[in-house]
């Protein structure tokens, strides 16, 4: 049995992918794992695995690094499964015989890290940030890559072992229904950020022409998610409050990841509509493949990550150019074609079962980490 510290500056205690999926499978095969995560407090143990979390992210670089180095001292730990760079040099500077793991599933640096910089800092911040991801790659021993566009930075060092451990979610989780004849009535489901970059303004655009070219179905727009500012809730509850007669909308904040997976049941057809530049071209969403596990079809952007992963057009649309007129009309052809659905559905489903799932790569996750 080893002992194996995931750190999270990144992600929650109960990220899904860290928690209910990774955490999981090392417990299971006889582990003793620990999360630590700088965004709660959180000291207990649930399903085997204990939490070590403290609220350290509004402190500095620097008491960060002093806080995780005290942890990784106290718990001593065979591996540690970091998210991000920080983690990463705190396990260096605890010069302790630790073997460090990084497992890459974001951007750095990101747009999100570059938000609010002048045309001056812009640029300077993004060689600093780019360095420091170096910096952090220099110093691991292993890498987990999420997805193939984010692990190219990373090619840089050949030498170290290097595993691709995708998002493929756990079938135990997703609720599987048989999919309904849909006669005149139709559940579209988005979750996500209600925000321009994620989508949000497409996804609205979309449900009104599906509602106009089908007067007489019943639509109901399930959103889980939340508004990042009050001048996006102030500017898309209007949209949604103009949209035609037959839509109803049902909204809710983000759910626990157990209580997401359950909601999914609703959904008749999924929605992702993110906006298409550069990095969430190359980003492949974590969503698609519980989307997938459920069994119905999906409509997404046209983003390179999905088309080098998935075949949508056997379970679902791409939409290229913002052709959402063209959209609505295959959307409308479901409503009248349960042929065209049911197969869609039966593929989503199949695709999941024979390759998108965790169950599939977790053994292969849990020997790289322990070998």
């Amino acid at each position: 049995m080893k002992k194996l510290l995931f750190i999270n500056t990144f992600h929650s205690s109960t990220d899904d992918r860290t928690f209910y999926h990774q955490a999981k499978s090392l417990v299971e095969s006889g582990h003793e794992v620990y999360i630590f995560s700088s965004f709660e407090v959180k000291t207990n143990s649930e399903n085997g695995v204990q939490f070590c979390s403290q609220k350290i992210n509004t402190l500095g670089v620097l008491a960060q690094l002093r806080y995780l180095i005290s942890i990784i001292r106290q718990y001593q730990p065979y591996s540690i499964i970091c998210d991000s760079p920080t983690g990463i040099l705190a396990a260096k500077l605890a010069w302790r015989p630790v073997r460090i793991i990084y497992d890459v599933t974001e951007w750095i640096p990101s747009k999100k890290h570059l938000q609010g910089s002048t045309i001056l800092t812009k640029t300077p911040k993004f060689i600093i940030l780019l360095l420091i991801n170096l910096l952090a790659g220099l110093l691991t021993d292993k890498f987990i890559f999420g997805e193939y566009h984010k692990s190219l930075l990373f090619k840089l060092f050949f030498w170290k072992k290097k595993c691709t451990v995708p998002y493929y979610p756990s079938l135990s989780y997703i609720p599987y229904l048989t999919p309904r004849i849909l006669n005149n009535q139709l559940c579209i489901y988005y979750s996500g950020w209600f925000n321009v970059d994620k989508g949000f303004s497409n996804v609205i655009e979309l449900t009104k022409l599906i509602a106009l070219k089908a007067p007489d179905t019943a639509i109901t727009l399930e959103l889980t998610g939340k508004y990042e500012s009050k001048t996006d809730e102030l500017l898309f509850e209007k949209r949604l409050s103009a949209l035609p007669g037959n839509v109803t909308v049902g909204k809710h904040d983000f759910l626990a990841f157990p209580e997401f997976c359950k909601s999914l049941s609703k959904a008749d057809i999924f929605l992702d509509l993110r906006i298409n530049d550069f990095e969430n071209t190359h980003c492949l969403p974590i969503k698609l493949f519980y989307y997938m596990a459920c069994g119905r079809p999906v409509i997404y952007n046209k983003l390179k990550a999905i088309e080098r992963e998935v075949k949508i057009n056997e379970m679902g649309m791409f939409i290229e150019n913002n052709n959402f007129e063209t959209i609505a009309c295959h959307i409308s052809d479901y409503i009248h074609q349960p042929e065209k659905f049911n197969e869609h559905c039966e593929n989503a489903r199949k695709q999941a079962l024979s390759k998108y799932n965790w169950e599939i790569i977790s053994p292969g996750f849990v020997r790289f980490v322990i070998d």
